[in-house]
């Protein structure tokens, strides 16, 4: 069961950032319609993470994980993952995130998160909670 929790993060990652599926039906194959995300300060329901999604989409053109490390435990799963991105302007971002994800029947109910930018502008600095 752990093994598959860490699965559906990384899928979860590759289909919706890396390969930019944003609609609200892929989104919602990953991710629960009572899905919370606390990051940064900022608290999103489902619909915020929609547009959340939406709107980093527009600003960025490129973006990859790459998962430092992956722990799970029951039904919660920790990652220390990094982001490499360039934003459609043709800056890069790049980033450490920390986060844990909750699970409940196959799908991501919650998220703690927090995100430490090493290389961005100013005004990239939000693309963690931007909506």
């Amino acid at each position: 069961m752990e093994e598959n929790h860490k699965n559906i993060i990384r899928k979860a990652f590759e289909v919706i950032f890396e390969k930019k599926h944003h609609d609200e039906e892929t989104i919602g194959l990953y991710f629960s319609r009572n899905y919370r995300q606390w990051v940064d300060g900022h608290e999103l329901d489902f619909q915020d993470f929609i547009a959340h999604i939406k709107a980093q989409g527009k600003r960025i053109e490129r973006l990859s994980v790459t998962f430092k490390s992956m722990v799970a435990e029951g039904n919660r799963v920790a990652t220390i993952h990094l982001i490499d991105a360039l934003t459609k302007e043709g800056f890069p971002v790049k980033g450490k995130v920390m986060a844990q994800f909750t699970l409940e029947d196959n799908r991501i109910v919650a998220c703690e998160e927090l995100t430490h930018f090493s290389e961005a502008r100013e005004k990239d600095r939000d693309l963690g909670s931007v909506r």
